[in-house]
């Protein structure tokens, strides 16, 4: 009797294996089939690679070639960017549309271009031309997979790819791979920079036109307050400031309200301002996961933006804030440092392929484990990381959601600053089918102003995706303008202090301060309420 149970739950394990390996095939043909129409689709678009280092040209004959044709997409890595573009296009007299995720400016009758970050690209429209810029990120694991796709399935006549030679092989490769045509125009530097013999350091005697990178948040506005106190006033760029406030960041520097500006790495993305001197006050980063050392792709990037023909000053160097930084930058700058991978994504196709009732988790976690990239790409194509999916997928895993519905949720422009804000709206919208606009209520500092706007941007992008009927757009889109025309104050005055206020009395407190309240008021205010309400038992 027992030899027999204990036949019974072998075959019972052997079968369930069996069903699992079946399971996983049939997951396995999915993604790689779906993968195959893409990398073997075939393509008579004409391909032009414009490869050379930052400040060479290669975006400038790229943009020419496309006012050239009757009608145009570009593709920015950043909404700044493209908002740059979009600018321009119009004031040289051209028709054109912006669509980023979070704005829609489209003209009435049609627009002969479109300028748009990369995420948002339609590939189901025709253009003459499509121009993708700043294809090194081809290889960056989480936003990667956007690139490859635009190279592979935009519908264009002709597509002209923007890259710097360390990219170069890659993009060449992912061309070749899939049987289509190219031609590379290569750009030498249009104004070069020297490194500088010795640092620069903070002194009343700095020269005005400089730029200065630090990365992070904190060190940029007290690295700003420190030229407060030198008599300079600077402008600053960092990632979670909206865009219209670099913009006007970066108009006052070009209009000389600002003596130097301090940026995070955010100006390496193709941005132009015209900098005389650039110095690194920092050589490490923290990237979401532990602080590391610039990468030598990196320094390029950011060092590139030095002299910008046509802005800068003829003599254009590069420093840094003190003597070994300086040559670090300088060994770093000089390191090949190619990229050799290009990401491809868990689109909506892949994530929709699996049986109806399979989880979100379940769905992302086949994606990640199951090897379906065939042998021949292997060496070139990797899957994109999805550990951001693995971090929401249970959140929004409800089953009053469509799966439409999970796609759009699972791939929201989800921050740091608007998390808890989503998943209030998450949990409403399951449960009522309705969003809540934030709250915009009595804002303190800089970055509660920064958060407030994180927030109603994400509301502006859900609302859209779902297209979510409400009245309160309009209303939400003015608060939205008023916070950002208050936070450019706030960064315009030359008399902030730290940008940090006691949400009781209003006492300016130092800007690295990790509480709300100033010390007074916690200790007879707070504590005290606190100390009154002691718990009896």
């Amino acid at each position: 009797m027992a030899a027999m149970e204990a036949t019974g739950k072998a075959q019972k394990r052997l079968k369930s294996k069996m069903l699992k390996k079946q399971q996983e095939q049939a997951h396995h043909d999915a993604m790689a089939g779906i993968l195959n129409k893409v990398f073997g689709r075939v393509s008579h678009s004409r391909y032009i690679i414009h490869c050379g280092a930052t400040n060479s040209g290669k975006t400038y004959n790229a943009l020419m070639a496309l006012k050239q044709k009757e009608t145009g997409v570009y593709l920015a890595p950043l909404r700044l960017l493209a908002w740059e573009i979009y600018d321009k296009l119009i004031a040289d007299g051209h028709s054109c549309d912006l669509i980023t995720g979070e704005e829609q400016i489209v003209g009435p009758q049609g627009s002969r271009f479109t300028s748009s970050t990369i995420e948002m690209l339609d590939c189901n429209k025709a253009y003459d031309i499509a121009v993708i810029d700043e294809a090194f990120m081809v290889g960056d694991r989480e936003r990667g997979k956007a690139w490859t796709k635009a190279i592979l399935d935009v519908k264009a006549e002709e597509v002209h790819i923007i890259v710097n030679p360390e990219a170069l092989q890659v993009v060449q490769g992912l061309l070749t791979l899939t049987g289509r045509k190219y031609e590379v125009k290569k750009y030498e530097m249009l104004s070069k920079f020297r490194f500088a013999e010795h640092p620069v350091f903070f002194t009343k005697s700095i020269d005005k036109g400089g730029v200065f990178i630090t990365f992070s948040r904190v060190n940029v506005l007290i690295a700003k307050m420190q030229f407060r106190e030198l008599g300079l006033n600077a402008g600053v760029l960092y990632g979670n400031l909206p865009p219209e406030v670099k913009r006007t960041q970066i108009q006052g520097f070009i209009n000389g309200e600002f003596d130097v500006m301090v940026c995070t790495d955010v100006i390496g993305m193709g941005l132009n301002l015209p900098c005389n001197y650039l110095v690194f006050l920092d050589i490490e980063k923290y990237d979401g996961v532990a602080s590391r050392q610039l990468s030598p792709t990196e320094v390029r990037q950011i060092a590139g933006r030095t002299g910008r023909y046509g802005l800068s000053a003829d003599d254009c160097f590069v420093s840094a804030n003190g003597d070994y930084k300086l040559r670090r930058v300088r060994e770093l700058y000089a390191i090949p440092d190619n990229v050799h991978k290009a990401y491809v994504g868990f689109d909506f196709e892949m994530f929709s392929s699996f049986p109806v009732g399979m989880s979100i988790n379940d769905r992302v976690s086949a994606f990640q484990n199951i090897q379906f990239i065939p042998e021949k790409l292997r060496s070139m194509v990797f899957r994109e990381s999805v550990a951001r999916y693995f971090e929401i997928a249970s959140l929004v895993d409800k089953k009053a959601f469509t799966l439409d519905v999970k796609w759009i949720l699972l791939t929201a422009p989800i921050k740091n600053n608007n998390k808890t804000y989503f998943s209030s709206i998450v949990a409403e919208y399951a449960r009522d089918g309705i969003m809540r606009i934030p709250k915009t209520g009595q804002l303190y500092d800089i970055k509660e102003y920064e958060d407030k706007i994180s927030e109603i941007e994400l509301y502006l992008n859900l609302s859209r995706s779902l297209n979510h009927q409400t009245n309160e757009k309009v209303y939400i889109r003015e608060q939205k303008e008023l916070l950002v025309n208050r936070l450019s104050e706030m960064l315009l005055d030359k008399k902030l202090a730290a940008g940090k206020k006691c949400k009781l009395c209003s006492t300016m407190l130092e800007l690295t301060y990790p509480y709300p309240y100033c010390g007074t008021c916690y200790n007879e205010r707070v504590r005290r309420r606190w100390d009154d309400d002691d718990f009896h038992y």
